[in-house]
């Protein structure tokens, strides 16, 4: 610590050195032409009227927004405008989305299953209305049948993250397709009486 600041103190010392010795040579070739250049912009800015200056600041503008403009397509420019058009994306397929952008390593396996699990489980109990007070917490209940693969999938999905191994045998239930559980999930949404 203290060697830098004795560095740092040589390196002024040097500086202001070097300044004072060399004060007559940078005055010549650096302050004086720097100032004779900001003089002569100084004349010329002044020469030109207020009233063109506005003009050509309007035009630059106008000419930035065109390029701009010019860079977007017709679909991205009038599609923001065309918002009746666009579908509302569903919890599921808004999850959908999520899970086609994430690395496909082990815990994003288990991390997509868990969050499909936990909708799933939220789905149903919704659906069980009345009957939420004497459903177990399983994926089993008599509003839906649940086919065998996706169930195992969404259940090891709602187990405990699988950090002790790095990879998956073949025969885990993580290795199956999220996309048939949100097909299935998509399904039941469908067949929901209020449409919810």
């Amino acid at each position: 610590m203290k060697r830098r600041w004795l560095l740092l103190a040589m390196g002024i010392g040097l500086a202001a050195t070097l300044a004072y010795f060399l004060r007559g040579s940078i005055n010549e070739r650096v302050i004086v032409p720097l100032a004779y250049l900001w003089y002569r912009v100084g004349i010329y800015y002044h020469s030109v009227s207020e009233d063109v200056w506005w003009m050509v600041v309007i035009v630059v503008t106008f000419v930035i927004c065109l390029l701009t403009l010019a860079n977007i397509s017709d679909e991205q420019f009038f599609g923001v405008w065309n918002l009746g058009n666009r579908s509302t994306q569903g919890e599921v397929e808004e999850l959908m989305g999520w899970m086609i952008r994430l690395p496909r390593s082990l815990y994003h396996k288990w991390l997509t299953a868990n969050r499909l699990g936990r909708l799933a489980r939220l789905i149903l109990v919704q659906r069980e209305g009345d009957n939420a007070n004497h459903w177990d917490g399983s994926l089993n209940s008599s509003v839906w049948n649940l086919p065998e693969a996706v169930s195992t999938y969404l259940k090891a999905g709602l187990k405990r993250p699988p950090f002790a191994s790095k990879t998956l045998s073949s025969s885990s239930p993580l290795n199956l397709n999220p996309q048939q559980a949100v097909e299935y999930l998509e399904s039941q949404m469908e067949d929901r009486p209020n449409g919810n």
